[in-house]
């Protein structure tokens, strides 16, 4: 009897290993040189509704990677762009997807969180074609908060950094 409850509890011992480890516990990679990483709140209104942390992480103009968390652990969400090519995944992006840019099979849904590429890429200019942005910033000029409005979907993308 002594046996089966010390091998019923290494398994369940093994089994909380298994959980913590799937646990965020590391920090998001360094960009590259000149590259910059972003992170706050950020709220999402379209058909659905979300307010998640985020982990923005800019390279080049085209190396866009962006998280959504609600705690610890994986991400809830993730899109990134490189160089015309997309992936999208995690819990919320349903079975993921990955494609070019300019794919016509690109889920609709996804079109507003790879235009955020374009967004980011452009600031401090607020001059995104298709989009009606405004920023705010502190006094010392850094930036506070970003709201995006798609203009064809009316999807709004506030970021509070």
């Amino acid at each position: 009897m002594a046996w089966k409850n010390f091998r019923l509890n290494g398994l369940l011992a093994l089994a909380g290993v298994a959980v913590l480890a799937a646990c965020r516990t590391v920090p998001p990679p360094p960009t590259a040189e000149g590259g910059v990483v972003r992170s706050g709140q950020m709220e999402y209104q379209g058909a659905e509704s979300l307010v998640a942390e985020f982990v923005l992480r800019q390279g080049r103009a085209e190396d866009f990677d962006l998280e959504l968390f609600k705690g610890v652990g994986p991400p809830l969400f993730t899109v990134r762009v490189v160089r015309g090519e997309v992936w999208a995944g995690g819990a919320l992006a349903g079975r993921g997807w990955h494609g070019r840019t300019a794919s016509r099979w690109m889920p609709g849904a996804l079109a507003g969180w790879v235009g955020l590429a374009d967004v980011f890429a452009r600031l401090p200019a607020t001059d995104a074609t298709g989009w009606r942005i405004e920023a705010k910033r502190d006094g010392a000029g850094e930036l506070q908060q970003l709201v995006a409005v798609r203009e064809s979907s009316g999807e709004t993308f506030d970021f509070r950094f």
